[in-house]
């Protein structure tokens, strides 16, 4: 069973780093704020926009993600056409503070998966662990799910569909491997 969750992780992170050299960019990313971001702002000043698409991607800067559509060497900004958007998915702009990590989605993903979800994990809080457990379980095998299939274009979204399909099988494996364990011979 241990083969096949080390399979998952290890396609899902190939695929990230895949679709980010087909589109040009480094897929787990990350870099820092070099000034205090409002609410407001439409320009992020950072020390490095390398590895990042140079056309348009979202960022996360905290619980914040923000699409951008244009990058210079320290700056991820809007265009004529399209501005920057700030609360992007439905998460709320917020002010940030000079120093803050930015990273890509994958790079946000694993970030949320190897420290909060972890640190979920061995959370002491007593009763509470029966809930927070496996909701933290769930989250990190739900960010598995997805997978960045969009610069295939809408003919190849199928292929969303069958890793949802496979992830899905691995999930239903594993429970069944952990339910066979419970029998006693």
């Amino acid at each position: 069973m241990a083969k096949l969750v080390t399979f998952f992780i290890m396609s899902w992170l190939l695929t990230n780093m895949i679709a980010a050299s087909i589109q040009g960019g480094g897929g787990i990313v990350s870099t820092t704020l070099t000034e205090d971001l409002t609410a407001d702002d439409e320009t992020i000043s950072v020390n490095s926009t390398e590895g990042f698409y140079e056309h348009g991607d979202i960022i996360t800067i905290g619980d914040e993600q923000i699409r951008y559509y244009d990058v210079t060497g320290t700056t991820f900004k809007g265009t004529l056409a399209s501005d920057l958007v700030r609360g992007y998915n439905d998460t709320e702009a917020t002010a940030h503070s000079n120093g803050e990590l930015i990273y890509t989605v994958p790079a946000s993903r694993m970030n949320a998966a190897m420290n909060y979800f972890i640190s979920s994990f061995t959370d002491s809080s007593g009763l509470w662990v029966a809930i927070t457990v496996p909701i933290a379980f769930l989250q990190i095998i739900g960010t598995f799910f997805t997978l960045p299939l969009s610069f295939l274009g809408t003919k190849m979204q199928f292929l969303t569909y069958i890793w949802a399909a496979l992830a899905i099988g691995g999930i239903v494996s594993l429970w069944a491997s952990m339910a066979g364990s419970r029998r006693a011979s």
